[in-house]
């Protein structure tokens, strides 16, 4: 007792220390500079140019944390830490993200299942490859295989055309089959088997992080064959080739199952002689999902539409309806139509 008497602080010191080590530790300053340290791959000038918090902006605790969550949110990175360097008045902040060990391929796998009441069994198996920063700008290699009652087997290379990645194109090759049947009053006729050959190449915008913008030109080869059942679609070959545009709008917090946010998707399709098809039509669709909170529950609601425009579509080229991804009442494409909403 007598040794750790001689340690002791009277109350005074006491209060004093103790009101220096819990007071709140919040920053509020002009940053002089910002830098990012310890990347390999991913460009420097990308992060600064979708950031935020840019030097000469005073800033505090809860601006930076959130700038952190954003850049975490990134697929490149596993964390993000930060530290602060020289006068605390006027600071530089260094962000220091750490890339993911395991990039820059990324490998994702799904798998999908339905089953009705009519004894329909439709499986997929789904693998998608990305390589990523394969230049200053950002290039991506995407690779994506299925398997099942929709095959397909693709590949593209997303190339932005600046720095922030505001503007890019992307050049694509593929192949896919399909098979469809065709139903009358709820009897199913026959099953088709659609193979299809072709690429296309886009040019687009990235507005912010959540919107974006496509044009471009699409040709596909299309083969259609009777698998099963009576003759009631032309079966052979026919060339779908002009312009394809899409805007694409996604608030989600995440792309299964969403608490949050909204996804909006437009696309438009023109088929013209004249641009190396061998049939004329034109059609437009659009869906809209939105998972709106109420209470403790999440409630997912959409809407969707498509209209031929007037135009005389192919009847392998009309509106497929049902299942899952529509109405659910109906077996998978149970319902063809020029429109519908």
């Amino acid at each position: 007792t007598a040794q750790l008497s001689r340690l002791a602080l009277s109350a005074p010191e006491y209060l004093a220390w103790r009101s220096r080590v819990t007071a709140r530790q919040d920053l509020e300053g002009k940053l002089a500079a910002v830098r990012y340290d310890g990347l390999e791959r991913v460009n420097p000038d990308y992060l600064e140019q979708r950031s935020s918090v840019q030097a000469g902006e005073t800033v505090d605790n809860a601006r930076i944390s959130a700038e952190a969550r954003q850049i975490s949110a990134l697929q490149e990175f596993e964390s993000v830490g930060y530290r602060l360097e020289g006068d605390l008045e006027q600071p530089t902040l260094v962000w220091l993200p750490k890339e993911k060990s395991w990039g820059p391929h990324y490998l994702n796998f799904d798998l999908g299942m339905y089953a009705s009441d009519d004894g329909d069994l439709a499986f997929v198996i789904y693998a998608k490859h990305s390589r990523t920063w394969l230049n200053r700008f950002g290039g991506e290699w995407r690779n994506e295989l299925q398997l099942g009652y929709e095959s397909l087997l693709t590949s593209s290379f997303y190339q932005p055309l600046d720095v922030a990645q505001r503007y890019f194109v992307e050049p694509r090759v593929g192949w896919w089959r399909t098979f469809e049947d065709i139903f009358d009053d709820g009897e199913r006729l026959a099953t088709y088997q659609f193979d299809n050959w072709g690429g296309g190449l886009d040019a687009g915008m990235n507005i912010g992080n959540q919107a974006q913008l496509r044009i471009g030109y699409l040709f596909t080869r299309r083969r259609v064959d009777l698998a099963t059942g009576s003759a009631l679609l032309p079966a052979g070959l026919n060339d779908d080739a002009g312009l394809v545009a899409s805007a694409t709008y996604d608030s989600r917090d995440t792309a299964f199952n969403a608490t949050s946010g909204m996804a909006v998707a437009l696309e438009y399709l023109q088929s013209d002689e004249s641009l190396g098809a061998s049939r004329d039509w034109k059609r437009i669709e659009g869906g809209l999902g939105w998972a709106l909170p109420i209470s403790k529950d999440v409630v997912w609601l959409t809407m969707a539409g498509g209209s031929n425009l007037g135009s005389e579509l192919p009847a392998d080229r009309t509106f497929m309806i049902g299942g899952p991804g529509s109405f659910p009442g109906y077996e998978i494409g149970e319902v063809r139509a020029d429109q519908y909403w």
